[in-house]
């Protein structure tokens, strides 16, 4: 089950993602880059230096690309942690 402590721990591909003004689906995820389908068109989003938001169980979960720059099958082998910091700037 997907929470906001353990986002990063889980596979983001079929999430509904916004960064900047864009929102819309990652179909596809590199050690850079999320790929995300918005009316059709897939756009490539690099992830260093981008905040990704998540909605979870109607909870907001900020994601700083930077955190998360390494292939997805690396990162789903580490533990990590959403950092508090970024959830501050939600509330």
């Amino acid at each position: 089950m997907i929470t906001k402590k353990n986002l990063v721990n889980h596979e983001l591909i079929g999430l509904n993602v916004e960064t900047g003004k864009m929102k819309g689906l990652i179909v596809d995820e590199t050690k850079n880059t999320f790929i995300i389908l918005k009316d059709d068109k897939e756009k490539i989003i690099p992830k260093q230096g981008s905040v990704f938001l998540f909605r979870i169980k109607d909870e907001k979960v900020l994601l700083k690309g930077d955190d998360v720059l390494q292939r997805p099958y690396e990162r789903l082998k580490k533990s990590y942690k959403v950092k508090d910091k970024w959830q501050e700037m939600l509330e």
